[in-house]
């Protein structure tokens, strides 16, 4: 869209391209002008163009409204002549779940109140029970005055708008209560650090105050999408000066501590030769990548094209994932941010299925050795329709009520944390290439058998569950969460019990449409018995490759580990063993390692020790 000055000459306000457009059928869509009335132009032009496509474009009934069409939502696929999904486990194959892919972003820059505020201590407390927490967060974390605990009052922080409100208000970040939750909670700290003004001294001085607290400082990241030209600035106004100060960073905050962990932020959409993204994968100075893998539908409208989006959000982040894996083969993925983002449509519940499957991508990013950390954003805003918020304030009451984010994200807590995430995959038809419309994954809690399933068909999906090549068919609950997806806005909740449905049935399973749901099955209903499964040997040895240390988890005491070389040498004999073997002496190789019970019952495993 152009406006058109008296001279002629044209200024453009904004451009929209259209992808993925189902073909022949009408679509509703648009574009959306902020304060237009403030754009100084007295009429427009509007341009329609085809580019890198081949066919006949129809243009009905253009219009220019002063409120935004009435939302037209249907399911973007065609619906699968098999709706069901099998899951097949296999009770000796799992992995632990990484408690850190359970974090938040989390800033309060709008708000009177932060970390200390007691309804913010509730909240994590009741629903969102962090063992990492990243501190400060967002774009405003990079005008971040660690000895003022607010903005920096500088040129750069002027660039930002969030900052310059935050300053004049005298906004802090509330350090004090993000420190005495993190205490509290036995939380390790993702720790955001300003580059953009802060100097080395001022960087190793910030560390070593934050370890005299008693935090234990996980990661650092060294800025925050200091790609992107408006948080290029100061230290780092371009490559190869962010290159060169991060590297000075990395070293003076080693100084201070040898084991801190140090993360770079890449563009992860462009791994193009001379990005930002490829020139950092030719160093080697940083221990992990930061990265947002946010989904956004592109545009404002609630259609079949913006469904599609959203909906897609598993395909387009298992594929960001193999993409960094190719860049950055040896180092860890953090994504200290992420969300499937609506980009202003009235928030829908198709954006909660959608941000579930993401999270299962990222869980099984995490199988497969990716990703480390991860932050949804975000844990609070100010407004209960936001498209990414998981709580809001909710005046009358004066209690922090949940969105539907919140409600499935607080489901992942009881669902998955401190768990053992059975490693078989659920099948189902897919949607398209690598996107199945139903995804299932089983977690062992206890006495019980968990399983997180996300239904995005609009039809109901029988789930089939094998537990060690044998059908389930014993007794079981199932709690399903769901919303019409007609709605333009979901709804808010004061309890996280209002939000599901419970039942308990026997025999054949039934996932509702457009749901997510949690079925329980006891151990003691499975082909098992309760007792043979807790008999099981459980042995589970990560990482496979390896290259500093080995983690050995088992449900027998383990009396003695040896490590023998490919030609059966001993190399290493531990008699005292602490769960965790320090292998980063040895070369790169082959190894067998033996594991000895009290019961004098040995198992053997080949181990891989990589660069």
């Amino acid at each position: 869209m152009y406006g058109v000055s008296e001279e002629g000459t044209t200024t453009a306000i904004l451009a929209y391209n259209l992808t993925d457009v189902p073909e022949n059928e009408y679509l509703l869509t648009g574009m959306k002008i902020e304060k237009f009335n403030e754009k100084g132009f007295d009429k427009v032009r509007l341009e329609f163009g085809i580019q890198k496509a081949t066919g006949t474009m129809a243009i009905r009934n253009p219009q220019l409204l002063s409120s935004p069409p009435a939302s037209s939502v249907s399911f973007p696929f065609n619906i699968p002549s098999d709706a069901s999904c099998n899951l097949s486990i296999n009770t000796s194959e799992f992995h632990p779940f990484e408690n850190d892919l359970l974090s938040t972003n989390s800033h309060f820059t709008w708000a009177s109140y932060s970390w200390d505020d007691t309804e913010v201590v509730n909240l994590i407390n009741t629903h969102f029970p962090m063992t990492n927490m990243r501190f400060p967060g967002g774009t405003v974390g990079n005008f971040y005055n660690y000895s003022t605990d607010g903005f920096y009052n500088d040129i750069y922080a002027q660039t930002n708008g969030s900052a310059v409100n935050g300053f004049n208000k005298g906004f802090t970040f509330g350090y004090d209560g993000y420190k005495t939750l993190s205490l509290a909670n036995n939380a390790s700290s993702t720790l955001m650090f300003n580059v953009i003004s802060d100097d080395v001294a001022t960087s190793k001085n910030r560390l070593q105050s934050r370890l005299n607290d008693g935090l234990n400082v996980e990661w650092i990241e060294l800025g925050n999408e200091n790609f992107f030209s408006a948080q290029s600035l100061g230290n780092v106004d371009n490559l190869t000066n962010y290159i060169a100060h991060t590297k000075a960073l990395s070293t003076g905050l080693k100084q201070i501590n040898a084991t801190v962990k140090v993360a770079l932020n890449i563009d992860h959409h462009n791994y193009s030769s001379g990005s930002w993204s490829a020139s950092i994968a030719s160093e080697n100075y940083y221990d992990a990548l930061v990265v947002h893998p946010y989904v956004s539908t592109n545009t404002f409208l609630l259609n079949k094209l913006s469904a599609y989006k959203m909906m897609s959000a598993y395909k387009i982040t298992t594929e960001r994932l193999a993409d960094f894996k190719r860049y950055f083969p040896d180092k860890p993925m953090l994504c200290t941010e992420w969300n499937v983002l609506s980009d202003g449509i009235p928030v829908n519940f198709i954006q909660t299925l959608s941000i579930a499957d993401l999270f299962l991508a990222l869980e099984r990013g995490n199988e497969e050795g990716i990703v480390k950390q991860a932050g949804i954003h975000m844990l609070y805003h100010s407004d209960k329709y936001s498209e990414a918020t998981l709580s809001y304030y909710d005046e009358t009451s004066s209690k922090m009520k949940l969105t539907a984010n919140g409600i499935f994200y607080a489901s992942l807590f009881k669902t998955f944390k401190s768990g053992n995430v059975f490693d078989a995959y659920s099948v189902s038809e897919t949607l398209e290439e690598n996107l199945p419309g139903v995804i299932a994954k089983a977690v062992e809690q206890g006495d019980y058998i968990k399983v997180f399933i996300v239904n995005k068909l609009p039809v109901i999906s029988p789930l089939n569950i094998e537990i060690n090549s044998k059908p389930f068919q014993g007794s079981y609950t199932i709690e399903t969460f769901h919303e019409d997806i007609n709605q333009t806005l979901t709804s808010s909740y004061s309890t996280y019990e209002e939000a599901w449905d419970t039942s308990t049935s026997n025999g054949q399973i039934n996932v509702p449409a457009y749901s997510i749901s949690v079925v329980t099955i006891a151990k003691s209903e499975t082909i098992l018995g309760i007792h043979d499964f807790d008999k099981m040997e459980k042995i589970l040895v990560f990482p496979n490759p390896a290259k500093n240390s080995l983690q050995i988890k088992s449900s027998k005491n383990v009396k003695q580990v040896s490590l023998y070389s490919s030609l059966g040498q001993l190399v290493l004999k531990e008699n005292t063993f602490n769960g965790t073997l320090n292998i980063s002496s040895f070369s790169n190789g082959i190894y067998i390692l033996k594991i000895t019970f009290e019961d004098l019952s040995v198992i053997s495993k080949k181990i891989i020790i990589t660069p």
